[in-house]
């Protein structure tokens, strides 16, 4: 399972760089400002997964505690592609100010949990380390939940909002939203198993067997979402010739 686990980190961390290389390309190619919001979210994401796989595999193969410099860089960066995800979505759906500022003083938040916060525990190749003396400004475990419940919002949002109106929508168009749609639904269920397992490890109730299928499933999660993405973000041109387009648009 443990080398399984770390081709699908390289695998994925593959895939959301190309993810971020694409978006980037079709920015440069038109300046639009959606495009400028996805480039940053993707590439921030895939910046994120990098991280995310260094320190799963590089450290865990050596048994070495990750440097806390880096775990609060792949948070960092995870909640600022969320930002900038949700400003890709404002770009087309009218939100209401108070909407736009509450996301905002959300992101704050954490960025501000994500850059003081220390672990009080992390796992070692397959043991469960716990740090003595750690003093935060709020229980670890709930700062990691918080964060990870907004990371569900944020992602469960951009899910239901790109299905709902890729219903609506016909040929490319809708081809494109509903992968965005379905991409977005993996990215859900993938932030939602870190608090559960957080929250067993805080009660004393996980095992080591448990965090490695959940880092798998976690992986397994990442490398469904990412072509789903690419799909929907920027879909080679064969795919795109192959989608009939809408009726309506057509010369």
């Amino acid at each position: 399972m443990r080398a399984t686990t770390e081709v699908l980190h390289h695998l994925a961390s593959a895939l959301f760089v190309l993810v971020g290389a694409l978006s980037v390309r079709a920015w440069i190619a038109d300046r639009a400002r959606p495009r400028a919001h996805l480039a940053l979210a993707t590439g921030l994401l895939g910046l994120a997964q990098v991280g995310n796989a260094v320190s799963g595999t590089v450290y865990s193969q050596r048994a070495l505690i990750p440097p806390r410099g880096l775990s609060a860089a792949v948070g960092i960066l995870l909640l600022l592609s969320v930002y900038y995800f949700l400003q890709f979505l404002g770009d087309f759906v009218p939100f209401p100010r108070w909407v736009r500022a509450s996301v905002a003083a959300i992101t704050a938040l954490n960025l501000a949990l994500a850059a003081v916060e220390k672990p009080e525990y992390a796992f070692v190749s397959t043991e469960l380390v716990r740090f003595k003396g750690v003093r935060n400004l709020i229980p670890y475990t709930v700062a990691l939940v918080e964060g990870f419940a907004w990371l569900s919002v944020a992602f469960g949002s951009l899910c239901v909002l790109f299905l709902v109106y890729g219903r609506r929508m016909r040929g490319r168009a809708r081809f494109r939203m509903l992968s965005i749609g379905f991409g977005s639904l993996l990215l859900f269920v993938g932030v939602i198993i870190v608090p559960l397992v957080a929250t067993r490890i805080s009660a004393g109730g996980s095992s080591a067997g448990m965090v490695r299928a959940a880092n798998l499933v976690l992986q397994l999660v990442a490398v469904g979402s990412a072509p789903l993405l690419i799909l929907g973000f920027s879909p080679p041109a064969w795919v795109v010739r192959g989608i009939a387009q809408d009726p309506s648009k057509a010369p």
